[in-house]
């Protein structure tokens, strides 16, 4: 348990004592906590049944609290967890004029667990980026809470200086568009955390053209009072911003599922096969159009110009209906959004060594590589898998595409590539022909040769790549890695054994920390700590899988050593 502990005990204790409920242990504590006091608090707490997980950060708003907090309840999921907060003394709970919160989405999983996503209210104006989950088992007790909120010391004005018209001007010149330029979407006055200071700010997106050539969703702050520009950052979730990727399309045979357009004698590349299941159907584009052939064979290998070739075209179908299918068999997942979109993919289309999930329009965008570096992106089953996971974060955790919440979201990608494409580690090998002397992209076995940290203690912390979205996210992969492949570990006694679990459990943790426990702007440790939650809810707090989740997460800095670390076969566990 941290250092920093103690900082939760004071708020948490004064919550319980609003609960009268006979089930639960009260908790009497002196108004002042001398060390030893703080140790028996902590104690009793315990006893219990609380756990408290992380860092409680009281100034920057953080927390990860484990219960159960509450008896079963009868009332709707949203309700119970409104309820809980609103008797509770956690700061960030505390409804007052300044400071509300509201149900964003309720989600209840396979094994009748529910999920309530919070957002906060300052003011009357949405904290940007800034969420709370409550989890409450099957029998609808709280069990969980964990997130982050604008702490009660936060004292700022929400009465706009600069309307949105002269705030969208500032936004516009600052991306080098007409000031009259009007945005993607409509203005939002939003509160926006900023290098530990917080604004009252416009929100914007712009579309522009790097100097690529590819498309740019910049999302924009205007600060509300000053009218000065705060921050942007790209949406668009580019596997780098480097060149293409491709496959060997030329010899291999890929079963399609396609439409007959009796009309126009002509096939179309659009997979109708899920309907029935109300999934979502996969249609392939040419350009601006739906990929046609007159036999309903894409054998088409021209290559100049590159734009002629259809491999691209039925290798992204193919493997975005193989990502599809195997997020839903091991999930259950319906589609990116859980709720049976279509998949709307892109090939020559203009872009050339790159491939992007636009989540503004809700299409996938592969380029055609030059031939020279790169290959054809939509013939990688691993980029194909990769920007097809950046859909299914926005729609599940929502990770922000910035500093530490934005590698987390490029790590996701990357390991779902890694589970979709399990030959190797390495992401869109089959497409990079000669990427800097590589003949890949990055690889999650060994960070360090894409040019990444494997380790936390080596973080970039710089502005460049949106605070390093894809430099950082080499620690996430590297943990992953460790879970499900596992490295030789030398014991005390000198024994080395391999510690993994395989990519089909290691993933189930990630995927059960993406959909119930992650918020827009976690952080590694925010993760890690989330990932062994959910390990513990899969497997058990004495589980192999658990022992090996910290020991991959140990490994790369995000955990401590607290104990020896057993070195035995799964099988015999839980002799021990």
């Amino acid at each position: 348990m941290r250092k920093n502990i103690i900082y939760i005990m004071i708020c948490w204790v004064l919550g319980l004592l609003l609960w009268s409920a006979p089930s639960f242990a009260q908790v009497k504590l002196a108004s002042k906590f001398q060390l030893k006091e703080r140790q028996v608090a902590v104690n009793q707490l315990e006893q219990a049944g609380y756990t408290i997980r992380g860092k409680w950060d009281a100034d920057r708003g953080k927390l990860f609290l484990t219960g159960p907090m509450t008896p079963p309840g009868m009332a709707p999921p949203g309700t119970l967890a409104l309820d809980f907060l609103r008797r509770s003394n956690i700061p960030f709970s505390r409804e007052t004029p300044e400071t509300q919160l509201t149900i964003e989405k309720v989600a209840k999983n396979s094994s009748g667990e529910h999920n309530v996503t919070l957002v906060q209210v300052y003011r009357g104006v949405p904290v940007w980026g800034k969420r709370m989950k409550v989890h409450l088992d099957a029998s609808k007790r709280v069990v969980t809470v964990n997130g982050q909120y604008i702490n009660e010391n936060v004292d700022l004005e929400t009465q706009p200086k600069v309307n949105a018209t002269q705030a969208s001007a500032t936004a516009a010149k600052h991306a080098g568009l007409d000031s009259n330029s009007r945005p993607l979407s409509e203005p939002k006055l939003v509160i926006y955390e900023h290098k530990e200071k917080y604004h009252l700010a416009w929100e914007f997106t712009f579309r522009t053209k790097l100097d690529s050539g590819a498309d740019a969703l910049w999302n924009y702050f205007i600060d509300a009072h000053s009218g000065n520009f705060i921050f942007r950052f790209d949406r668009i979730n580019y596997q780098e911003a480097a060149e293409g990727s491709g496959l060997d399309c030329s010899s291999r045979s890929l079963p399609l599922q396609i439409v007959n357009d009796a009309d126009e004698d002509l096939f179309r590349l659009q997979d109708t096969s899920r309907q029935d299941a109300n999934g979502g159907d996969i249609v392939t584009n040419d350009g601006p159009d739906i990929s046609s052939d007159a036999d309903g064979v894409w054998d088409d290998t021209t290559t100049d110009p590159r734009t002629q070739s259809q491999q691209p075209e039925a290798a992204m179908h193919f493997y975005f209906g193989m990502s599809y299918d195997l997020l839903k068999k091991m999930t259950g997942r319906e589609s990116y959004d859980g709720q049976g979109a279509n998949i709307i993919g892109f090939v020559h289309a203009g872009l050339t060594n790159n491939a992007y999930w636009d989540g503004t329009n809700m299409i996938f965008v592969f380029g055609d590589g030059d031939g020279r570096r790169f290959n054809y992106w939509g013939c990688s089953k691993d980029v194909v898998a990769h920007e097809f996971m950046h859909a299914v974060t926005q729609f599940t955790a929502g990770l922000e595409y910035i500093d530490q919440s934005g590698a987390l979201n490029e790590a996701y990608s990357d390991m779902w590539g890694a589970v979709v494409d399990p030959d190797d580690w390495l992401l869109a090998e089959d497409v990079t022909i000669n990427d800097d002397g590589r003949t890949f992209l990055r690889d999650l076995a060994d960070p360090k040769k894409g040019d990444q940290p494997d380790h936390f203690d080596s973080l970039f912390t710089g502005s460049s790549d949106n605070g390093g979205v894809h430099i950082n996210s080499g620690i996430a992969n590297k943990a992953f890695y460790l879970l499900a492949n596992g490295d030789d570990h030398t014991t005390g006694s000198g024994h080395v054994c391999r510690l993994g679990i395989g990519r089909t459990d290691a993933w189930s943790i990630m995927y059960s920390t993406l959909e119930n426990y992650l918020t827009p702007l976690a952080t590694f440790h925010d993760w890690a700590d989330a990932t062994q939650l959910s390990a513990e809810n899969l497997f058990s707090t004495e589980s192999y899988e658990l022992a090996t989740l910290q020991h991959a997460l140990i490994q790369v800095g995000l955990e401590e050593l607290t104990s020896p670390l057993l070195c035995v076969e799964p099988s015999e566990w839980l002799l021990f």
